[in-house]
């Protein structure tokens, strides 16, 4: 199963302004195995968070401190990582739309705002997780 963080909506970066957040959260409704996360986001962004909250349980999944195009894609854990129902998954992205950005691809910086082109920002963060029961995976819908 794929479990979707994104917040493309949110994005509307004002030229000039070095730290700007989108994040979005999403609590676990039954055990997970985390065999993968794909973070996405264009040249803007230059810090990608992913992490499970809980009051006894706090780890990161991934977190990309120097953003880069280029590492957008799959990030297989070599063991995968076990989640308990009710973790929180906690998804932040922070984007630089000024002059000081190298990958900024505008200048001078411009307005910008979220959508799926490359002119356009994203933010998303996917995650493929195993249920740890048969009965917490979707229904299949027959032909």
């Amino acid at each position: 199963m794929i479990l979707r963080l994104e917040h493309d909506d949110g994005i509307d970066i004002p030229p000039n302004v070095k730290t700007f957040q989108i994040s979005d959260d999403l609590q676990l409704p039954a055990d997970v195995n985390v065999l993968a996360v794909l973070p996405h986001a264009h040249y803007l962004c230059k810090e990608c968070r992913r992490s499970p909250l809980c009051l006894t349980y706090k780890k990161w999944l991934i977190w990309i401190k120097r953003w880069d195009f280029d590492w957008q894609g799959v990030f297989r854990y070599v063991e995968p990582m076990y989640l308990p129902k009710g973790t929180t998954l906690s998804m932040r992205y922070i984007y630089d739309n000024s002059a000081d950005n190298p990958r900024n691809p505008n200048t001078p910086p411009r307005r910008v705002r979220g959508g799926q082109k490359i002119h356009r920002r994203d933010g998303r963060l996917w995650m493929e997780v195993l249920p740890g029961r048969r009965e917490d995976l979707p229904a299949s819908k027959s032909p």
